[in-house]
This record gives C-alpha cells, structure tokens and sequence, in this order.
C-alpha cells in the first residue's frame, strides 16, 4: 500500500492564531491506518526556516522530526517581501523513505501575482522502487495565469510521463465534473468574493491536467464530501492528488481528514489518498 497525504498549512498558522507544531503532527501522524503509515506529504503555504523565539529548530524540521520523516523545501519567494513571517514561502514534501533526489523548478508568472513553484522528490520506496512526487501551490487570482502555470509544470514533469508519479497540492482549480448539472452551486461560485476567479475564465486547469494523463484520485474513489476549502465554511474542492501511469488504477481511497484539531489547524482540509501499489 501506498499513502499520500496533500496539506495547504496556512503559513502554519492556524484558525486560532497559534502556530502549533504538535497539532500539525497529530493530524499527519494520524492520518495513518493501523496497518500503514504515510509514504508521502505535500505541504503548501509553507515559512522556512520560521524558528519560533522559545524553539531551537526551524518549525519544518520540528516537525519532520516529530513525525521521524525526511524533508525538502522549495521556496516561491524569497525572505523579505511577503508578510510576518519574514522568511522564504513555498512548498515542502516530507517522507519517512529516502529522498534520493528534489529540484524547484520556478512556474510562468506574470508581473502582479506572486511566485510559485513546482517541488519535484524522487523516493526510493522500501520494496526499491523510486516514486516521483511533485507537490505546487498554483496562482490563487486568475484561471489564465494557472493555466500558464501548468503548461510549464508539464514541460518539467514530461520527463516522467508514462511511469508512475503523483501531483499533489493546491490548485487553487476547480473540477468541472463537480458541477455538472449545477447551475445554482455555479451561479452560487460566481456571487462569491473568493471563488469568483475559479469560475470567471472557464475551469480550464483540471481538463488539460487529465488530458495530459493525470487522474483525479478523489474522481475515481473519493468517499465523503470532496471540499477541501475552507475549515470555517466549506465551500469548494481545489487540493488533489493527480496520479499519472500504473498507479493512477491502483487508488483505492481518497478522502479529506476532519476533527477538531483539523479545523483550528489550518483554512484547508488534508486530503488523504491510498493506492494498493
């Protein structure tokens, strides 16, 4: 078995203000089953290295520690321009097995919206295989730059077109097989101050990823309600795991985490996804 775990963090503040490290790790360590623990977890909205006044350790090797994990970083932008704290933004990708290999491959962003970036890890598995996980934060403003956005993060994740790797994150997208049918929950979208852009230029980003070969783990076996975003006040599905090759029918299980300690942790829900692989 193989388990995936996708997470936007919220700058690791949660809906309490706190920035609490061990709740993160309950919610992560927790995700696992009795029989399997995690393989895999894609972090977004990610300070590093943010160090707390009272702590020795940047709060993203706490809690890979905590967790007995290995991790990798890739920031978005630099130290400096973005709001307290002042340190480097991205994207993390946390594993128990070796990372043999990660690279940050910046992805097409125009003048006005912030950076983002493409995190790839190659995993070496405890059977010997190796497993590409890429993990991304796309643009939270328009469908056209997202687009831009994927079509750069296809040209670096070709390489691994044809064998088994996942995609994981925010997509700040919105899949339109969710709505078919839906013409009230889209007008209802449409009204929204915050999901307005997810709809304004077309839902264009989940086509052309699964055009491309990827699969919408939670399409083919979510169970439970889908909306990852937000917490307080559910209202859409924009985080996912995109599986590509073999593995891609070899899921058996995609569903979001909620508790109590979720829903102060942070404004998304994790999504969870188990392949028999």
């Amino acid at each position: 078995m193989l388990h995936a775990l996708a997470f936007n963090i919220h700058g690791w503040k949660g809906m309490d203000r706190r920035f609490d490290v061990e709740r993160l790790a309950r919610i992560i360590a927790g995700a696992a089953t009795d029989a399997a623990a995690l393989d895999v977890v894609a972090l977004n909205e990610v300070y590093h290295p943010f160090v707390q006044p009272d702590a020795a350790q940047p709060l993203l090797a706490r809690l890979a520690a905590r967790l007995g994990m290995n991790f990798v970083f890739a920031p978005t932008l630099p130290p400096g321009p973005f709001d307290d704290p002042q340190t480097a933004f991205g994207n993390a990708i946390l594993s128990p097995h070796p990372i043999l290999a990660f690279a940050g491959h910046r992805l097409t962003t125009p003048a006005g919206h912030p950076a983002r970036v493409l995190l790839e890890a190659r995993l070496l598995l405890p059977d010997r295989r190796s497993l590409t996980v890429y993990a991304t934060h796309l643009d939270h403003q328009s469908e056209a730059v997202r687009m831009g956005q994927v079509q750069a993060l296809l040209l670096w994740a070709g390489r691994d077109r044809g064998r088994s790797h996942l995609l994981l994150g925010d997509l700040n997208s919105l899949a339109p097989a969710d709505y078919v049918g839906q013409e009230d929950a889209v007008a209802h979208l449409q009204a929204d101050a915050i999901a307005a852009h997810l709809v304004r230029d077309g839902m264009q980003v989940l086509p052309r990823l699964l055009k491309a070969g990827y699969h919408d783990c939670f399409a083919r076996a979510g169970q439970g309600t889908g909306l990852t975003y937000g917490t307080a006040q559910e209202k859409i599905r924009i985080d996912y795991c995109l599986a590509a090759g073999p593995l891609a029918d070899q899921v058996t299980a995609c569903r979001r985490l909620d508790d109590d300690d979720v829903r102060l942790a942070s404004d998304h829900f994790p999504l969870l996804t188990e392949f028999a692989w």
